[in-house]
């Protein structure tokens, strides 16, 4: 009796490692296919993928000292508070060379991207930007006068286009971007999604 229990045991186990040995290859023979066209699709659309835009408007204030000319060669230095108003458009772009994972939970395939990355530099319509000074609206900007105020915001800009690519709103364009190039170019995926539903995530995202 406990002979055949014994084999009972071992039979069970042989089963159940099995059934893992199989999962795994599948999954490897998921990842591998995906893999191997990834390289393909990179290699004919090339390594940056924009996936989306955001359009906004940015704001800088700050003090400026101006020489106020009362009489010639007298100069009397005062500050003022300058404001700069102006739409801008933030793109956002991953890398195919970066790391992509696949596999299957449930009913879902699971596909996580590379990380997000804002695409430098933003663009300003410096057309439309509007400059304030102690509140009143400066009239009729100058090209040269647009090209100064572009290089006092452009900083600013990089920083927010940084923080806007980790925003749920970013990710949330990005992930239907990710979602109809993986449907229209990796015809590997295909037969899976037969059964299964599409998930994108980005790397790092819950």
């Amino acid at each position: 009796m406990k002979k055949i229990l014994t084999l009972l045991f071992i039979a069970v186990i042989s089963v159940l490692v099995l059934f893992e040995v199989a999962a795994l290859i599948k999954h490897k023979t998921i990842e591998q296919r995906f893999i191997e066209e990834l390289i393909s699709v990179k290699s004919n659309a090339g390594n940056v993928l924009e996936v989306g835009t955001l359009n906004s408007a940015a704001s800088l204030s700050q003090e400026e000292k101006i020489d106020f000319t009362l009489l010639p060669g007298v100069n009397i230095p005062f500050n003022t508070k300058v404001s700069i108003h102006v739409p801008v458009t933030y793109r956002f772009h991953i890398l195919l060379s970066e790391k992509w994972r696949i596999r299957e939970r449930g009913d879902s395939l699971l596909v996580t991207a590379p990380s997000i990355h804002a695409s430098q530099p933003p663009a300003p319509d410096m057309s439309a930007a509007q400059l304030y000074t102690d509140g009143s609206i400066y009239p009729g900007l100058t090209a040269e006068a647009q090209k100064r105020l572009q290089e006092l915001i452009t900083p600013n800009l990089k920083l927010n286009a940084a923080k806007y690519a980790n925003s749920e709103m970013a990710r949330d364009s990005a992930r239907k971007s990710v979602e109809k190039f993986l449907l229209s170019r990796f015809s590997c995926l295909a037969e899976d999604l037969k059964r299964k539903q599409l998930v994108v995530r980005f790397d790092g995202e819950n």
